[in-house]
């Protein structure tokens, strides 16, 4: 499966950290399936940063290690989604 996460900086290796701004979900290395979405949070980003070059990173990640490991999955917005982004 191949994961997109756009920024104005290149990421090799991800790294979580701690941080005092409030995200969608939290603090995280946030990825999306989807390119576009990707390409057009780069862009908002660089405009508000006014700063760097904006880049997509790509990551492949095997899909088995989804198994491995506790996974919430949302294929919608639905009002689960809203409830757990609260």
């Amino acid at each position: 499966m191949k994961l997109y996460h756009g920024s104005n900086v290149q990421v090799r290796e991800p790294k979580i950290l701690e941080s005092v701004r409030t995200l969608d979900f939290g603090t995280g290395f946030y990825l999306t399936s989807d390119y576009e979405q990707a390409r057009k949070w780069v862009i908002l980003k660089q405009k508000r940063n006014n700063s760097g070059v904006a880049l997509i990173s790509v990551f492949e990640i095997d899909e088995n290690v989804f198994k491995e490991l506790s996974t919430l999955k949302f294929n919608e917005p639905n009002i689960r989604m809203v409830k757990f982004c609260l």
